[in-house]
């Protein structure tokens, strides 16, 4: 209680405001846009030193009292132009008038960026590529989360979403993997609080910039945390305003599905003497002998259209921001509520709130608080394989069926469709409940002190908590998909708690040596990262209704928990060399150690090197205004996951079972990179950024078998190394700057030249992925193979792929047998119009197969068959704002790269794929069934047939807007009530132009979304059409 006490009376002291007497004078002026002399209505005129602010009025004008004479920082800053920074002096009864004129800014170069740096440095002295994303850039249709946010906006950076379901996770990957598990994904921060959870918890309303740093060299001084990079999320914090100003925003709309898949509208079952095609008890008869799928339904119900439906989507968001003396804060609070597009699922909803507040004590000393609570409401579904997936019974549904009619024994819907393995999805989602409940808390304490000029001390505290609830009930008495008999009835529930509690000082030191600036940052930190989870379940309920575990058989009752705690400590040394502002110079040291390090490797050293020369402060280049080279090369690592080192053993009925080894040597993954980039702002109106980097990821951690004479199955290990190159080109620009007319464009490429598996002391191996059978372990790992490359089967596409015996015979052919005189030579053969070897003369008959690729020994041959990794990526958005109108575009094109449509493959199997519909096709060229649902179906083994081209442009975001300006406010008799006002028309994800044959190209199944894409029955994502009206007060 004491402690209470002493920590509430320690936040009223930094609370109370600092002043001092002294002679006063005045600042007025005219704020003008530079180039069309125009006045500048709200920008922001701040005093930095003394915190003193406030904002131009409609004519551009502002006043500031009560100034103490003395020299002043002076800083005016307004959306969408570079900050105008200068000394003033301020004599005691003085009223000085000064104007200042801001130019546009539209280069990013003048940012003051934070990440991967130990201060705040404009982008122009950063010695390594930097993004910087900014909130008027992100605001035209705000995404529902960053990592949504970040698509098409950077080169480099890759988001895949690949489920639609609201709050799935969405896996992002910067430049090349580095990793050949499956986490990709780079280090989360925000407002320097390094994160444990999910980047979609956050909201986007309140950021300020997002700011990322993609390679290794650059992500060093977070050491073995960020070996795929950091994204740092900014948020904003009140501290350039004056007063306090509301802003409520509110959207409301509705999503839909994108896209649907091909599905036929015809059938080729047997009829019986009374012409159905269905016996008594409702199954279709067996594929009659004529095997052509033109026969029409008695009834034609679109399944996707009854099962996708239009649902609501909105937000609510209000926020508080402003500044009281020497303390600036920021309130805000984010309701979204998301339907997703399926009828019978819980809307998916996020409720978050956001504190964050700084106080300038005085001159030396200053305190931040920043703090978050997020509560989530979703749901957790099977999306892949078949029984209680919804997506495999709906796309399997037979279009004579209504799911929506009522079941026999009165349940709203009926609980049978006769599906093998399958069941009414309806029924299945209005008797299940599959709840996930997550709360999320963040906070940060943030205390600086300025010991003397060149010196300041710094402290952190941050601590980042998720609890996570996830349910499973199934009551007593629901229909089973077979009929047999009622579920007895089901339930289990789980609740996790995960901490990261990190603590760091700072010692940092600033000193200028004639034209020589030094800087040296000398810190420490302390990571606890805790885990607890509890799981309970049972079955065969007694009693219906009552999920409790008492209710449940002995036999089906399960219990069980884990508890870890991971700690680490890092110190690390980063001195920066400003010499000239033209020579710039950064280097990191950095020690690691983690108990996730194996015992006797329990510390890691990481370090960088970079360097840049401002070219055009040497030379004066015509019509270049700024001209950087620079270069890096660094590591950054990735820790081994808590159990690699120890000993795993299980106990069953058979007493202890050892499984893996323990290994006392096991590292953290060493990654390296080189970067290489230019910057270049030119014409005064464009800016470019080319980076070549190049990475080298050793000691990569796999589970590797090993001997059986060590009475274990696996260890975990170092053993391989993972190379990537790639090439980033970005530019923005002002296409056009007029008084009533800008036009802004933003451009991004990459290409990844290779990644590339270079080492790997192990036997090669494939990756399954998905929830489909062990015949889809398709993507190979092995030395000298790139990271993604897929593996199968593949049907001859030429004669020349073919295999012959030494008598010259096809031992392609199905019906081939060594010694034979029925086998058949090569002329008996020829490709029919799939572009597949068949044998002459059997196109359109029932006898019609393409021919697999053998070897000589006539196996079918595994080979590779397809590579995820797309030829390139552009990203283009165009911002043109013509009066009060803007009409904002954003597009994404992703071209090459594949994915298995294992989808595709099964609907073969099951007559349902729109390919088998040969209805108004001419009589002679109308393929049989089995031909798709036996041979390229290809008995469920992965075959070349389903490798399908994931090309595409998006229009991933498309607004218009009109905003009402404070003038306009003032002439409708509420401009002293309403400051700003915004209405909008939105959409996202609203088209894609494709070849794939699926929902979308943009899909998968697992959890390496950006390396191993498999398109199995998954949630499929959908459009959002909103219109919402932002007022500020």
């Amino acid at each position: 209680m004491i402690k209470k006490i002493q920590l509430l009376l320690l936040l009223f002291f930094f609370a109370l405001p600092v002043s001092s007497v002294a002679q006063v004078g005045s600042l007025s002026g005219v704020i003008t846009d530079a180039e069309s002399q125009e006045p500048i209505p709200g920008a922001t005129i701040f005093l930095t030193d003394i915190a003193r602010g406030t904002a131009s009025d409609l004519d551009g004008e502002y006043t500031l009292e009560g100034i103490p004479e003395g020299t002043h920082n002076l800083r005016v800053t307004f959306v969408g132009y570079m900050t105008y920074t200068s000394t003033i002096e301020i004599e005691g009864g003085q009223e000085l008038v000064y104007n200042v004129s801001l130019s546009t800014d539209i280069y990013e170069m003048d940012d003051i960026v934070v990440t991967g740096l130990s201060v705040g440095t404009p982008k122009t002295k950063t010695p390594f590529a930097i993004t910087s994303i900014r909130s008027e850039q992100l605001q035209f249709v705000p995404a529902t989360n960053p990592a949504n946010a970040l698509r098409a906006r950077a080169p480099g950076v890759r988001v895949v979403q690949a489920s639609g379901l609201p709050g799935s996770d969405m896996y992002m990957r910067l430049r090349g993997s580095n990793n050949l598990g499956d986490t990709q994904g780079p280090l989360i921060v925000v407002d320097g609080i390094i994160t444990r959870g999910r980047i979609q918890d956050f909201d986007m309303q309140n950021v300020e910039s997002i700011e990322i740093i993609k390679g290794a060299a650059a992500a060093a001084l977070y050491g073995s945390l960020a070996g795929s990079g950091v994204v740092q999320i900014i948020t904003k914090r009140g501290q350039d305003l004056e007063g306090t100003r509301v802003t409520i925003r509110n959207e409301v709309g509705y999503s839909s599905l994108a896209n649907k898949i091909s599905l036929t509208e015809h059938h080729a079952f047997m009829f019986d003497e009374l012409g159905n095609y269905r016996d008594a008890d409702g199954i279709p008869y067996p594929i009659g002998a004529r095997g052509i799928m033109d026969q029409p339904y008695d009834l034609l119900i679109d399944q996707q259209d009854e099962f996708f439906t239009a649902r609501p989507f909105y937000t609510n968001f209000v926020s508080l921001e402003g500044r009281q003396g020497n303390i600036n804060y920021m309130v805000s609070f984010e309701n979204l509520s998301d339907g997703g597009v399926i009828d019978e699922m819980p809307d998916y909803k996020r409720r978050n709130l956001r504190a964050n507040v700084d106080n300038q004590i005085n001159d030396r000393l200053r305190f931040s608080l920043t703090s978050f609570y997020g509560k989530i409401d979703g749901y957790a579904m099977t999306q892949t394989g078949q029984g209680a997936n919804v997506f495999w019974g709906i796309l399997n549904t037979h279009p004579d069926l209504d799911l929506r009619q009522p079941g026999p024994g009165g349940e709203k819907y009926n609980p049978f469709a006769p599906i093998s393995n399958s069941q009414n999805p309806l029924y299945l989602l209005h008797t299940r409940d599959f709840s996930r409940e997550r709360e999320r808390f963040m906070g940060g304490i943030h205390v600086q002190y300025d010991a003397a000029k060149w010196w300041r001390l710094d402290g952190r505290f941050s601590m980042d908590r998720t609890n996570t609830s996830s349910y499973n009930f199934i009551e007593k008495g629901t229909q089973r998909a077979d009929e047999t008999r009622p579920h007895e009835g089901s339930f289990w529930k789980s609740n996790s708690r995960s901490d990261a509690n990190i603590s760091t000082l700072r010692s940092l030191f600033r000193q200028q040596f004639g034209d020589l600036n030094v800087g040296l940052n000398l810190s420490y930190s302390y990571e606890s990262r805790p885990y607890d989870y509890t799981y309970a379940g049972g079955g065969d309920f007694q009693i219906a209704g009552l999920f409790v575990l008492e209710n449940s058989s002995i036999e089906r009752m399960r219990i069980s928990s884990t508890s870890q705690e991971v700690r680490a400590e890092n110190t690390m040394a980063n001195l920066t060399l400003d010499l000239k502002d033209r020579y710039i110079f950064d280097g990191v040291i950095r020690r690691d150690g983690s108990s996730l390090f194996g015992a006797d490797e329990r510390y890691k050293i990481y370090f960088r090197t970079a360097g840049a020369y401002r070219v055009t402060e040497d030379f004066r280049i015509p019509n270049v205004n700024e001209l950087k080279l620079r270069a890096s090369y660094g590591s950054s690592g990735r820790r081994p996951g808590f159990t690699a080192q120890y000993e795993v053993v299980t106990l069953g009925e058979a007493g202890l079972q050892k499984i893996t080894a323990g290994n006392r040597n096991v590292k953290p993954a060493d990654v390296r990179e080189l970067e290489l980039g230019i910057d270049i702002r030119f014409l005064d109106r464009f800016f470019a950024e080319i980076n070549f980097a190049s990475t080298v990821a050793k000691d990569q951690i796999l589970l590797v078998p090993v001997s059986p004479t060590t009475g274990y199955s696996n260890q975990w290990q170092n053993v391989g190394t993972l190379e990537s190159e790639i090439v980033e080109f970005a530019l923005n620009g002002r296409l056009i700057s007029r008084s009533d007319m800008n036009w802004d464009m933003t451009f991004s490429f990459d290409k990844l030249f290779r990644q590339e598996i270079t080492e790997l002391n192990r036997t090669p191996f494939f990756r399954r992925q998905g929830g489909v059978e062990a015949g889809l372990n398709i993507f190979r790992i092995a030395e000298g193979e790139q990271l993604g490359a897929m593996y199968g089967q593949a049907f001859a596409r030429s004669l020349n792929e073919l295999t012959l015996d030494e008598s010259g015979h096809v031992m392609n052919w199905h019906g081939y047998q060594p010694g034979s005189p029925d086998n058949l030579g090569i002329d008996a053969f020829s490709i029919n119009s799939q572009g597949y070897v068949i044998q002459q003369g059997t196109e359109y008959s029932a006898d019609e197969r393409p021919m697999r690729i053998v070897d000589e020994e006539g196996e079918v041959l595994r080979k590779k068959i397809g590579d995820v990794n797309p030829d390139f990526n552009i990203g283009l958005s165009s911002t043109f704002q013509y009066k009060n109108f803007t009409i904002f575009a954003l597009f994404d094109w992703q071209q090459g790269g594949e994915v298995y449509n294992y989808t595709r493959q099964a609907l073969y199997h099951r007559y349902r794929h729109g390919d088998m519909d040969m209805s108004g096709k001419p009589e002679g060229q109308q393929r049989h069934a089995e031909y798709f649902a036996q041979h390229l179906y290809n008995a469920n083994a992965a075959v070349n047939e389903f490798v399908e081209d994931a090309s595409f442009l998006k229009i991933r975001e498309i607004s218009l807007a009109y905003s009402f300006h404070s003038q306009q406010l003032h002439r409708m008799g509420i401009g002293n009530l309403i400051r700003e006002a915004k209405v909008s028309v939105s959409g996202r994800n609203l088209y894609t132009f494709t070849s794939y044959s699926g929902f979308d190209p943009e899909v998968a199944a697992g959890s390496n979304a950006t390396n191993f894409r498999v398109d199995e029955f998954t949630y499929p994502n959908f459009r959002n059409i909103t219109m919402s009206l932002q007022i500020g007060l």
